[in-house]
């Protein structure tokens, strides 16, 4: 009796091990950064604020940079199957099927990041949120990934009019029609081109954030920085939606509270490293152009905006962005 009743004993303990260790399995944070960057930065404390609060009860979360797990398309597929729980991601990849979050790609719709952050914590944000919840993920704090302007290497350009009949490099989509609407050349151009394509004078300007450009080293060819800040890349810190239901109420309270301290955190780090990057390309002879004719540059995004603002929810929302 003593070695059966030992024995149904271990079998119990062991499912009881297994049963925790199903329970504790690590979760996977996936983000296409490198380590150091803002983003990944923020998204490394949100993972240790919910480690920290949450280490009874589930698995650790891991990071992942520079999108080891797979591509951004990809990383969305995985998040909608259950495959991968959390990722910092931008919403192109998501945006890019959904009607209803088209407006948020339109140029010159945004201030800055605060105005941008301000929208969409608020009712339109909350709006998008549900949108993207229908696709199996949960949107749980916005993150802006830098205001995005032109620069050229032509160190005569004072305006945004001067782009007229310039070569101009984009990455894609309403990218392209926003540059032909400035009577602008666009050329579609991987981004480890852009460089090479600068000194050898395939085109003429490029257009980025000022960490991107400075990073890359794009001002040893293009001096002239013309901050029109027309687009501003929007992320989320997102979570599957099947890891999400299966949270406690309290649990999911904790990750919102954990993820919208990371994007305050990410905001601080972004203004700063931004702050730097634009001293140094002026270190080294970029000229900072402010163009005093971007209401003439936004009146020419009109047939863009018309484009995309087709039914009344938009309309209402942009109504709401455009508020003073």
């Amino acid at each position: 009796m003593f070695f059966g009743g030992s024995k149904f004993w271990l079998m119990g303990l062991f499912i009881l091990l297994n049963a925790s260790h199903a329970l504790a399995a690590p979760w996977r944070l996936w983000i296409t950064q490198p380590l150091g960057h803002p983003a990944t930065l923020a998204s490394e404390q949100f993972a240790n604020e919910v480690n920290q609060a949450l280490q009874h009860n589930h698995g650790k979360i891991y990071v992942y940079p520079n999108a080891v797990l797979g591509d951004s398309g990809k990383a969305v597929h995985m998040l909608q199957s259950g495959q991968l729980d959390f990722a910092e991601i931008s919403l192109g990849p998501i945006a890019e099927r959904l009607d209803a979050l088209q407006l948020i790609k339109l140029p010159f719709l945004f201030r800055d990041e605060h105005h941008l952050q301000h929208v969409m914590n608020g009712s339109v944000g909350e709006r998008y949120r549900h949108t993207i919840e229908g696709t199996g993920i949960v949107v749980l704090a916005w993150y802006s990934g830098g205001t995005r302007s032109f620069y050229c290497t032509d160190s005569t350009i004072k305006s945004v009019q001067d782009l007229r009949g310039k070569r101009i490099r984009v990455q894609g989509s309403i990218h392209v029609e926003m540059v032909k609407l400035l009577h602008a050349i666009p050329l579609v151009v991987p981004y480890q081109d852009v460089h090479k394509g600068l000194s050898i004078g395939d085109f003429d300007c490029a257009e980025n954030n000022i960490v991107s450009f400075v990073e890359n080293q794009h001002y040893q060819f293009a001096k002239t920085w013309l901050e029109t800040k027309h687009m501003i890349s929007l992320e989320a810190l997102v979570v599957s939606q099947k890891i999400w239901k299966d949270l406690s109420p309290s649990e999911q309270q904790t990750l919102l509270q954990a993820a919208q301290k990371s994007a305050t955190y990410m905001q601080q780090l972004w203004e700063k490293k931004a702050s730097d990057a634009l001293a140094i390309a002026k270190q080294h002879g970029v000229r900072v152009v402010v163009p005093k004719d971007l209401p003439k540059a936004i009146k020419q995004m009109e047939p863009l905006y018309r484009q995309v603002v087709d039914d009344t929810a938009s309309r209402q929302d942009l109504l709401t962005i455009l508020a003073p």
